[in-house]
């Protein structure tokens, strides 16, 4: 018998995989490589700990017989990371996407053998996983809240009924997946609360009887399957005996808790991630449950091939888990704090692109300047630094029907819930009533998709958006199964027209039948700014913190903005100045905490130059006494 425990590599199988991938392993990856059973592995920024995973999986790969018909299943936080992966493994990838072994997301794997199957078992049809903003209008356009006033209640009582979800513990209503209490309102007496409740259960029971549930409530129905089936836990890990879990710092409370659930102590599991680079999840801070790595010394990735030496040593202690990081090679470039003042803030992005010609870093690899805050309402943003980034143009425009279609049926594979795909649906019904000339009675303007169901809502008539609803969901079954939906949808448009009254007009017939695809091209946002001096010139990418997790770039300028507080001068250039013990002090600090993981992120992304841009209303006299110390390592720069 096949002992996935017991597989051995050999040094030629390395020096192949190597030559493969253009690669040569260091020791602690060489350790990765040659090691198969439970280990949680801390793997550092610039790690390798993607190719050393897929080296991993190609070589595993050839080692399991054809005779072996347990599966190894590989789980990822995104699809971005799937896709990654796979890359990386070329033809090799084929093996891991067939029966029996699971390659996908977290959310991939629990619907496909948990929360589908569960649902299937119970109401004998697929369930339509959906955001809570489309729950919400779904079950906001309920008829028996609607005629109760019970919405409108709840809407007083800032009740965002999309947001209320059976919990994973007990299948109660809770304001929170990881709750274990029932939702009440505050201020009301508890049996006028429990009706309340009653009405919202009754309501969610339709819900999912007609197959609408949000993502969030398909991990619900996950743990309610295993509580009520436990037998499901042996199935599925007879069925995958190894298990992968990549980027496991960015798994929610839930998606955590799943995996410990699913996987027990006779399971192989690895789980490969950086504890310091969390910055993907969507909960508050106390509902975020955090990877707690049981570390096993040998089997670590600690090595930065991204790094250099003294950039991983300055920033390898601005994180939330001090750990352990070695940069490649010295860099005789130190990195720089911009110190500027609030008139010349459009100068800094300049000073930096000076640096990067300097430098002659402009041939080495991406520059980038990176901040955490986008939205112009804020204080001070990335926009603040460069006023083009961002900026908003015009949208695609699709002139006919077949042209919303064909978008459609080419990007729905890409589209990652089924609010967008609804919101293309509506926005097409909007053109064919702008067509006709059909305006909201309410304000004579032309419909949007917001103001359309609103309408459709106010005057009292929210059984035509449910139905609506559940011809989309139809139509995107279809869709995906290449099935032509052009003649219902415009059935569906000249039952619309009927219910304002209005008659098809000669333009809208054009509309619906024209089969050209004609599409007016949305413009690209600027994102690359392009300085010149002389004959020299560099071409600078704006992004995000967020944009650019993972990347590699030869030198990154980390932008000051504001949310909530000034990031940089309001507590990353105090962290980054404190000795140990105040570091440790500052890590208790909620707010501190909270901006250390994209702090990190930015700080970890170049090879050669790295630079932070700072306010000098925000710049102190201890930052100044410090920054200003040649022998901390950092260049003080004033704008």
């Amino acid at each position: 018998m096949f002992d996935l425990r017991k597989i051995e590599i050999t040094d030629n199988e390395v020096l192949a995989v190597e030559h493969k991938f253009g690669f040569r392993f260091n020791e602690g990856q060489l350790k990765l490589l040659r090691y198969w059973e439970t280990v949680d592995v801390q793997a550092c920024p610039g790690s390798g700990k993607t190719t050393t995973l897929a080296a991993k999986l190609m070589l595993l790969s050839q080692k399991i017989p054809p005779s072996f018909s347990q599966g190894i299943c590989i789980i990822t936080h995104t699809n971005i990371a799937v896709e990654e992966i796979k890359e990386k493994l070329g033809d090799a990838a084929k093996f891991f996407f067939q029966y029996p072994n699971h390659f996908g997301t977290i959310q991939s794997f629990v619907d496909k053998y948990l929360t589908i199957p569960y649902y299937k078992n119970k109401y004998k049809s697929s369930p339509k996983i959906v955001e809570e903003f489309a729950y919400n209008d779904i079950i906001s356009n309920l008829y028996e809240l609607v005629v109760t006033k019970t919405v409108d209640f709840l809407e007083r009582k800032n009740v965002f009924l999309g947001g209320l979800v059976y919990n994973r513990h007990n299948f109660n209503i809770s304001k929170n997946l990881n709750n274990t209490e029932k939702f009440d309102i505050k201020g009301l007496k508890p049996d006028t609360c429990e009706r309340y409740y009653k009405k919202i259960q009754s309501a969610k029971e339709k819900v999912l009887s007609y197959g609408y549930m949000t993502y969030d409530e398909a991990y619900s129905i996950a743990f309610k399957y295993i509580r009520e089936f436990p037998h499901v836990l042996d199935a599925i890990r007879q069925r995958f005996p190894m298990v992968f879990v990549d980027e496991m710092q960015d798994m929610e409370v839930h998606q955590s808790a799943l995996i410990s659930t699913l996987f027990g102590q006779d399971s192989i599991i690895q789980k490969i991630g950086d504890i310091n680079q969390s910055i993907f999840s969507s909960r508050a801070s106390e509902d975020q449950a955090e990877w707690k790595p049981v570390i096993n010394q040998d089997i670590q990735l600690r090595i930065s091939n991204r790094l250099s030496g003294n950039i991983a040593a300055l920033v390898k202690d601005i994180c939330c888990r001090p750990q352990e990081m070695t940069g490649r090679d010295h860099s005789e470039i130190k990195p720089i704090i911009f110190v500027y003042e609030t008139h010349s803030i459009l100068k800094v992005k300049d000073e930096f692109a000076k640096r990067v010609i300097i430098n002659n870093l402009a041939s080495v690899g991406d520059i980038k300047i990176i901040g955490s805050r986008i939205g112009k309402d804020s204080k001070l943003n990335i926009s603040s630094y460069w006023p083009e980034f961002n900026r908003v143009y015009q949208k695609s425009h699709y002139k006919n029907l077949n042209s919303y279609l064909n978008y459609l049926e080419i990007n729905l594979p890409s589209i990652q819930n089924v609010k967008q795909v609804r919101l293309t649906f509506l926005n097409c019904i909007c053109e064919c009533l702008k067509i006709c000339g059909i305006k909201n009675p309410l304000t004579n303007f032309n419909f949007t998709p917001f103001s359309f169901i609103k309408y459709v809502n106010d005057v009292g008539h929210p059984d035509k958006i449910i139905n609506m609803d559940l011809k989309i969901a139809d139509w995107i079954i279809k869709t995906k199964n290449s099935v032509s939906i052009k003649s219902d949808f415009i059935s569906l448009i000249r039952g619309i027209l009927k219910f304002f009254g209005g008659n098809s007009c000669t333009e809208l017939e054009e509309f619906l039948a024209n089969e050209d695809i004609a599409v007016d091209e949305e413009r690209p946002e600027q994102k690359i700014y392009t300085f010149v001096d002389g004959e020299n010139s560099v071409d600078i990418h704006f992004d995000t913190i967020h944009g650019v997790k993972g990347e590699t770039h030869s030198a990154t300028l980390y932008l000051e903005t504001f949310t909530r507080l000034y990031d940089v001068g309001g507590k990353i250039l105090n962290f980054i100045i404190a000795d140990n013990v105040g570091k440790e002090k500052l890590r208790k600090d909620k707010a501190c905490y909270k901006k250390l993981p994209h702090a990190y992120v930015a700080l970890t992304r170049p090879t050669h130059l790295l630079a932070i841009a700072v306010n000098k209303e925000r710049f102190l006299q201890t930052h100044l006494e410090y920054f200003g110390e040649e022998s901390n390592g950092w260049e003080l720069v004033f704008i």
